[in-house]
């Protein structure tokens, strides 16, 4: 990940890794499903802050199983 906005592999990855929907994603991290889809596809760079508030809240609320 570069140190000022994730690519948009990197945004879809960080969902997918927690079993997530676009929509529960978004609920999650507080913005629109719109706006989470649009990172995702690359229309628009997602926030460094809002990548760095995903992170946070999906380990919170849907660990990944320990390896």
């Amino acid at each position: 990940m570069t140190t000022n906005k994730p690519l948009a592999n990197e945004v879809r990855a960080l969902r997918l890794k927690h079993g997530l929907s676009t929509n529960d994603a978004a609920a999650l991290i507080g913005c629109s499903n719109r706006a989470w889809v649009s990172w995702e596809s690359g229309q628009r760079n997602m926030p460094i802050s809002k990548y760095m508030l995903a992170v946070m809240v999906f380990e919170q609320f849907s660990p990944t199983p320990a390896t």
